[in-house]
């Protein structure tokens, strides 16, 4: 299933793939050959960015937790970690024209600079982490997440980057969805909540559904333009022929995602931090059925969201409750109330006209 479809003609015209047949083992064939040649090229990146595969989904398999940590797809840092560039003795990767891109501070999800950890974990536990070597840092993440019960996962088992090689979560495109994750979360016998890094629903512009068919995409599913994790999540749902309902909490209707509802959708699902989705998935018998999903959504943590904080909607409104209170502090409480299952405390931070 290939999600965001943009055809670099020069890449797959060398390779003889066509997108539209592409499978896993010629995508994995892809993936090898990229890191080959980036080694043949002494790490300079090539002008068409190369088709990628995740790097961390095997390192930490997806465990019966009741609670989930999904993501998007890290930036291209993590290749210099590979085995063959490190036998390779590259050490930087050189961007086509001007720049050049170091490793990340440690080879797992969200390594590059570490933010979602020190907002995640207890002031000790992050200067005991830094104090670490690096590949050790990352078994400490491990060992913080079995500790909480928390799995992590992306969305995207594959995908390729647009422009300069931008770290920037809209710049990827050919995205192929990571069915692991799928069939975990709708596996998992306990009931689920899932914490995604990005949304849509966050924002003020709310949740965005396509009104009309077009050559890509058909009317009623997903807007995933701006790569959001959950839109994301939701649109492989529907491409695997599911339906999908959304609602605030019990005490609201549920609303399906139709084009038909698109303007609903997005002026109900806007400035939400939490709320509920069910899927009813096909199939006969025992293959088919339905499922609830508790769905949480903070703002991303970056430099760019700690930038746009101060003017979201829920932000300020919190603030009225928490006055000097911080930009982090308001993330690590949204994701503390995650981890204690405190739906109620999480259904306070959605911005109504009188939340607090």
């Amino acid at each position: 299933m290939i999600i965001l479809r943009k055809q670099p003609e020069h890449f797959f015209e060398a390779t003889g793939v066509q997108l539209a047949d592409l499978t896993l083992t010629e995508a994995n064939r892809l993936c090898q050959g990229a890191i080959v040649s980036i080694v043949q090229a002494e790490g300079n990146l090539p002008f068409v960015p190369p088709f990628e595969v995740h790097p961390y989904l095997s390192i930490m398999p997806m465990q019966q937790w009741d609670k989930y940590f999904i993501g998007t797809f890290p930036p291209i840092s993590y290749a210099l970690d590979h085995p063959a560039l490190v036998a390779g003795g590259v050490f930087l990767l050189t961007k086509p024209g001007v720049g050049t891109i170091s490793r990340p501070k440690l080879p797992f999800f969200h390594g590059n600079k570490l933010t979602f950890w020190k907002t995640l974990m207890l002031p000790v536990q992050y200067t005991d982490l830094l104090a670490r070597p690096r590949l050790l840092q990352r078994q400490i993440i491990i060992d913080f997440l079995t500790e909480i019960k928390v799995n992590y996962s992306d969305v995207i088992r594959y995908t390729q980057r647009t422009g300069n090689y931008n770290a920037n979560d809209s710049a990827i495109v050919n995205i192929v969805i990571n069915d692991d994750l799928l069939d975990h979360t709708l596996r998992n016998p306990h009931p689920t909540l899932l914490i995604f890094n990005s949304s849509s629903t966050f924002g003020s512009a709310g949740l965005s559904v396509h009104v009309y068919d077009n050559n890509q995409v058909l009317a009623g599913r997903v807007n995933v333009r701006s790569v959001k994790a959950f839109d994301l999540f939701a649109r492989a749902w529907q491409e695997r022929g599911a339906q999908i309902f959304l609602r605030i909490n019990r005490n609201n209707n549920w609303i399906e995602i139709t084009s038909e509802n698109a303007n609903l959708l997005a002026n109900t699902f806007r400035n939400k931090v939490c709320f509920e989705m069910k899927i009813i998935y096909p199939g006969n018998g025992e293959s088919g059925g339905e499922k609830i999903f508790t769905i949480v959504t903070p703002p991303s943590i970056s430099s760019q969201t700690n930038r746009a904080l101060p003017r979201n909607k829920n932000f300020r409104n919190w603030l009225i409750q928490n006055p000097g209170a911080t930009v982090t502090e308001f993330i690590r409480a949204i994701y503390q109330a995650a981890l204690s299952n405190d739906i109620q405390t999480l259904n306070r931070f959605n911005f109504h006209e009188i939340s607090f």
